[in-house]
């Protein structure tokens, strides 16, 4: 089966089952208040990343295979998933882009080990029951993690904690580290199904600038963010905690 572009609209619950692979080469757009499900194997065919655009739910249950990677473009209230259900992981081998929403992706399984993640405005959560802590490094490469824009956590599964670069030697210098959050961008906790509190362990020096961090109310009220790595700054520097 192929097609190049797939919509869900129509405030419908849409489910696509079946065991042959079904190859989409451009893009999955899911409506306001319509729900999509992929109980197929997914293969990215195009010549481009494969982009899901989403203003509400959207599974990928059967997985996610291609040489290329994925893109997802969602709403403040929209939520994306790529954990599995029928295979152990996904196989895509390219970066995954966040630009908007909520990414549910369990690294190792819905986000591939070998996948970039590039946070541009929207939120990694953790997927499922799986707590998968964050201990990526810094970088453009295949297993890393940057920022381009506004980015962060949720968890669903449990209590979850974020090190950046697997140790906290130094502070993460906001718009100074490379690949950190840069200057103008946000730092991002919680979802509209986030449960559970993220911990975010780094030390983080506000570099003479106000910088935010937005938490809004998650699904419990058991969801929250915590610093709790040493914030540091001269006499410019202070957080803003909106959401």
């Amino acid at each position: 089966m192929q097609a190049d572009t797939l919509r869900f609209s129509g405030s419908q619950r849409y489910e696509i089952t079946g065991s042959s692979t079904l190859t989409i080469a451009n893009r999955v757009v899911v409506d306001n208040n319509s729900y999509g499900t992929f109980r197929v194997p997914v293969a990215i065919g195009g010549p481009n990343d494969l982009v899901v655009e989403s203003s509400s739910y959207l599974y990928f249950y059967g997985g996610l295979s291609g040489a290329k990677g994925v893109v997802v473009r969602g709403s403040s209230s929209s939520n994306v998933s790529l954990d599995p259900l029928s295979v152990s992981a996904n196989t895509y081998t390219v970066q995954t882009v966040i630009e908007g929403g909520t990414l549910a992706a369990t690294s190792g399984k819905g986000l591939p080990t070998s996948s970039n993640l590039v946070f541009n405005g929207g939120i990694l959560q953790n997927g499922g029951n799986t707590v998968a802590n964050v201990t990526r490094s810094l970088g453009a490469g295949g297993g890393q993690i940057q920022w381009v824009g506004d980015g962060g956590f949720a968890s669903r599964a449990g209590a979850m904690y974020v090190l950046l670069n697997n140790s906290n030697a130094s502070p993460l210098v906001w718009g100074g580290t490379p690949y950190f959050v840069p200057d103008g961008s946000r730092l991002l906790f919680n979802g509209p199904s986030a449960t559970a509190t993220v911990d975010f362990r780094n030390d983080i020096n506000l570099n003479s600038q106000l910088r935010t961090v937005d938490v809004p109310t998650g699904q419990m009220a058991s969801a929250t963010a915590t610093l709790s790595g040493i914030l540091s700054g001269n006499n410019a520097s202070g957080l803003v905690n909106t959401g």
